[in-house]
This record gives structure tokens, C-alpha cells and sequence, in this order.
């Protein structure tokens, strides 16, 4: 494959994000995430009908692809935000390059949280996925358009 590829599905989500932690365990390096959001998902699609939400899913999802470029890394459409993007190996500053390389557009815009942890045998997947939907809400809380950490 060259490099990640947007997948469907919290079955696939859940098994990889199972299987990096405990990499990330056993090798004691960090891993992160994004919980992204399309700002104001509800109202565009009463405005432009669903066919266009899934072009635009789409369209985002390809973007991520193209932004998200390792072998290793994985992008989900899931079923409580709109993408999930997994990344093994990847420290906080890792994390925030390649969140500015999600370029910014005028009439859709994200919303992401994003968490990086060093796994222990104390800190399980839950409190990643936990901590990037704090991050979330607090970027949906304070303004759209952004990233929060």
C-alpha cells in the first residue's frame, strides 16, 4: 500500500488501535490521535441534501489520505465523529505537523482533537481515545476551525 488509506468501520478501529497500544507498550514509544470533526456536518447536510455530505466525507477523507502518508498510520470513518486518525509512533510534535499540513478551506472547515501518549501499563486505549475527545470538545467549545490539544 502507498501509504494509509481511509477505511470504514469502529471493528477495524478498535482492533488497530488495540493492537498500537500495546506496540507502543512494548516498544515505549508514543502514539497519537485525531478525533476531526467537519464543522457544522448537521447543517450542511440540511442545506446541501446528504448525496453532498458524502461527496464532501469523501473528499475530506482523500485529503486526510494525502496528508497522513505512512504505511503504518490509519484514517476511519467512524461512527461517533466523522474521521479517526490513528498514529503509531508519533510524538506530540509529529502530531502537529502533520495537523498543519490538513489544509484550510473556506466553506468546510475541521474540527480536531488531537492526544499523544506514551503508553503504560497504568494508561489503556480508552484514556487516548478519552483524552482526544476532551481535546475535541474543547475545540468545539471555544471556536471552529481548529486544533486542540
Amino acid at each position: 500500500m502507498d501509504g494509509s488509506s481511509v477505511r470504514s468501520g469502529q471493528k477495524d478501529f478498535d482492533f488497530l488501535l488495540d493492537r498500537e497500544c500495546k506496540r507502543a507498550l512494548r516498544t515505549q514509544t508514543p502514539i497519537s490521535m485525531f478525533l476531526i470533526d467537519v464543522d457544522f456536518f448537521k447543517e450542511y447536510e440540511a442545506h446541501e441534501g446528504q448525496a453532498a455530505c458524502i461527496n464532501c466525507l469523501h473528499l475530506v477523507g482523500e485529503v486526510l489520505r494525502i496528508c497522513v502518508k505512512r504505511d503504518l498510520d490509519f484514517i476511519a470513518n467512524n461512527e461517533m465523529h466523522n474521521f479517526v486518525c490513528l498514529l503509531p509512533d508519533t510524538d506530540a510534535d509529529g502530531a502537529r505537523r502533520i495537523c498543519k499540513l490538513i489544509p484550510i478551506a473556506d466553506h468546510v472547515t475541521l474540527i480536531i482533537g488531537a492526544a499523544t501518549v506514551k503508553p503504560t501499563f497504568k494508561l489503556n486505549q480508552d484514556q487516548l481515545v478519552h483524552q482526544a475527545e476532551i481535546s475535541l470538545e474543547e475545540a468545539r467549545n471555544y471556536a471552529h476551525n481548529m486544533v486542540r490539544r
